[in-house]
């Protein structure tokens, strides 16, 4: 189950899990996919661990386009 997108400062993130996040943010005026291990600091707050991975708009639609595959050879 996935929660409401949370748009703060240019990006809209998706909890997969505790840790995990799928984000959609802008860098260098270009959008990326990130899909990334979080940790908790010490004050509390949620940050990205250096564990992801980074997919430009180009990778993200390869992605989809592989998804029934992916789903078949899992199932």
């Amino acid at each position: 189950e996935m929660n409401d997108p949370v748009d703060s400062s240019n990006q809209i993130s998706f909890d997969l899990d505790e840790k995990k996040k799928i984000q959609v943010r802008e860098f260098n005026k270009k959008v990326y996919v990130d899909i990334r291990d979080f940790y908790m600091k010490e004050n509390g707050q949620s940050a990205p661990s250096r564990k992801g991975i980074s997919l430009t708009v180009d990778n993200w639609e390869k992605f989809l386009g592989v998804i029934e595959e992916v789903n078949k050879a899992i199932a």
